[in-house]
């Protein structure tokens, strides 16, 4: 309870933070031509700047704090559009994204202005994701131990070409370096 009372005023960085970041990740994604991640290359699909063009948006949007849960609201349907566009397995992995945007579509972002009186209309909505709010962080919580799961075993256990050809692509081995030999 004592760490609890610590770290209960720092709470309020949660929304920012996770906004930023994914917006920040989003757009970098754009410019290397990936749908959210490097699995999801765009120049294989059809209509790929339309996704490309959608997932800037998302990301600019959430790097500015441009109406934060709407936006988390459109880069939730980008995530389960791409179901429809990738293979199965090559999205699954990040459903981390579907657990961000859900939080950030609950929870909003509290240090930002409230521009409640611009969408009268979407009261309702509120109301409801305000119930909501007490299961945000489960949510998240299990959406980003789903992600840990699933990359671990898809690309470890069932593909593992992946993770040899990064080895192979890529120096990990970094213990020798610092005089760790095993």
């Amino acid at each position: 309870k004592e760490l609890l009372a610590k770290i209960n005023p720092y709470r309020i960085w949660n929304a920012p933070l996770l906004r930023s970041l994914t917006g920040f990740v989003l757009f970098m994604a754009t410019f290397w031509r990936f749908l959210f991640a490097p699995d999801l290359h765009t120049l294989e699909i059809a209509y790929e700047s339309i996704f490309l063009s959608l997932q800037l948006l998302i990301g600019l949007a959430l790097v500015a704090g441009f109406f934060p849960r709407f936006v988390s609201g459109i880069g939730l349907l980008l995530y389960l559009g791409a179901f429809f566009v990738f293979p199965f397995m090559d999205v699954i992995p990040y459903i981390s994204l579907a657990g961000i945007f859900t939080y950030l579509l609950i929870m909003g972002d509290p240090t930002l202005p409230n521009v409640g009186g611009f969408f009268k209309a979407f009261e309702k909505v509120k109301e409801f994701l305000k119930r909501l709010e007490p299961h945000a962080p489960s949510i998240l919580r299990i959406s980003m131990g789903l992600a840990l799961i699933i990359g671990g075993a898809y690309y470890k256990i069932y593909e593992p070409g992946y993770a040899l050809e990064f080895v192979r692509t890529h120096y990990v081995n970094f213990l020798p370096d610092i005089g760790l030999n095993f």
